[in-house]
């Protein structure tokens, strides 16, 4: 399963700003960032985060609006707020 996120901007509107890529039967996750352009293999005890985050996501009405508030969250925590 790939999870993508993309937001049009001009010649660059077919390169997701994050993507979520699953495999459910070896319990593999990566993760896509546009900003460091690679996938990143993630642990397999990340394996059920990376599922619900793709999971709300993809049942999202506005994805741009959840990955942004996640984002926005993971710096406060990083900052100490």
């Amino acid at each position: 399963m790939v999870v993508g996120v993309r937001v049009d901007v001009g010649e660059e509107r077919n390169i997701p700003d994050f993507a979520i890529f699953q495999n459910d039967r070896t319990r593999v996750s990566g993760l896509w960032t546009k900003e460091n352009g690679k996938w990143v293999q993630c642990s397999e005890s990340e394996y059920e985060a990376i599922a619900f985050v793709a999971h709300l996501l993809r049942s999202a009405s506005d994805p741009q609006l959840v990955l942004s508030t996640i984002a926005e969250q993971v710096r406060k925590m990083h900052e100490g707020e």
